[in-house]
């Protein structure tokens, strides 16, 4: 089984990814660990690429969660057997960030904030994710709330 998980910031890709990998005993990996090689410096397109095309032929059943309309977009939605989008409200997004900032005594990030309210939901992040929803109907799934996404995790 593999899976590609793609949506806002702080609707929850990444507790998805981990309850995926858990119960499926599968590969997992957020694309923000191979984008960024730490919390602020980027790696290179070409060694991003390279490092999640390794992934996805050095494991027959995987889930990848990350929003990066970049790094192999196309080839991860075409290889997947399953494409959840993740699009929960702004507020809901901020109140999971801020509970997970808090659950971790950590402190918020002003700048990531921005990101989750406004940043994040551009157009053409919503055009692309209306393009998965067109050209690749028969395996996506798009989660607006929790309810959908607990229906979801017994159904995958």
């Amino acid at each position: 089984m593999r899976i590609v998980i793609i949506g806002y910031p702080g609707s929850g890709k990444e507790a998805l990814a981990d309850y995926i990998e858990k119960r499926y005993y599968c590969a997992k990996l957020c694309l923000d660990q191979i984008v960024f090689e730490n919390e602020t410096k980027e790696r290179s397109r070409a060694l991003t690429e390279d490092m999640l095309d390794r992934f996805m032929k050095e494991n027959i059943s995987w889930v990848i969660e990350g929003d990066d309309l970049d790094v192999l977009f196309k080839e991860r939605m075409e290889i997947a057997d399953k494409i959840v989008i993740m699009k929960y409200r702004r507020l809901t997004c901020l109140f999971k960030y801020l509970r997970r900032m808090s659950k971790e005594n950590r402190r918020p990030d002003k700048a990531y904030i921005s990101w989750i309210l406004f940043g994040s939901r551009s157009s053409t992040r919503r055009e692309q994710y209306k393009r998965v929803m067109r050209e690749y109907s028969d395996k996506t799934v798009m989660i607006f709330n929790d309810m959908q996404l607990f229906m979801l995790r017994d159904l995958i």
